[in-house]
């Protein structure tokens, strides 16, 4: 099973495709643009990323509802942007999104829902042995991990059965059912 995990932030999104137990981290940061024409690069670069891997599960991080930025609007549209990406990509190829609250993201990692971010790196680093120069790609490899958890794939050693249940308790996000039956038999040939 093929994943794609998904950190969005506007200046370094981190993206973690986990394919045949290999692991790609990218670093997606569009220098200097802003508005209409960052998101635009963003959706060429997450709808590219779709079409390469092909993956079954998107992981993304939900939005932290009571962080307090002036960029909370900026994030929606990205968000946004991402899930029509996911969304023309499931049309294609069915498959399964999963959306992280960060609170959910953080217990599974370190055990407890309120911890900071340079301690996602330091749990990151303990408890799989990757290190990370970049919090967003130690959030994306996280939420790929929450992925793995969540569907029994065990592409890591580490998953505790505290950490399955906490990754069974996130519901996947509603996609439409109906899917192109020709597009179907493609999936099911692989």
């Amino acid at each position: 099973m093929k994943i794609l995990a998904i950190d969005q932030s506007l200046t370094a999104t981190g993206v973690a495709a986990f394919v045949d137990g290999n692991f790609v981290p990218t670093l997606l940061a569009p220098k200097k643009l802003k508005g209409a024409e960052r998101l635009d690069w963003f959706r060429t670069r997450i709808t590219t990323m779709l079409l390469s891997i092909d993956p079954d599960v998107v992981v993304m991080e939900g939005y932290a509802y009571a962080a307090k930025f002036s960029h909370a609007h900026s994030l929606g549209e990205l968000g946004g942007i991402i899930k029509l990406a996911i969304l023309d990509q499931h049309k294609r190829v069915p498959l399964k999104l999963l959306v992280v609250p960060p609170t959910t993201l953080k217990k599974f990692v370190s055990g407890k829902g309120n911890c900071k971010k340079a301690e996602i790196l330091l749990h990151v680093y303990k408890r799989w042995g990757e290190t990370f120069s970049d919090d967003n790609l130690a959030d994306a490899y996280a939420l790929a991990m929450v992925g793995s958890a969540k569907f029994d794939l065990d592409f890591e050693a580490g998953i505790t059965q505290e950490m399955v249940k906490i990754a069974a308790s996130i519901p996947l996000e509603d996609l439409p059912q109906k899917v192109h039956a020709h597009r179907q038999r493609v999936r099911t040939q692989k």
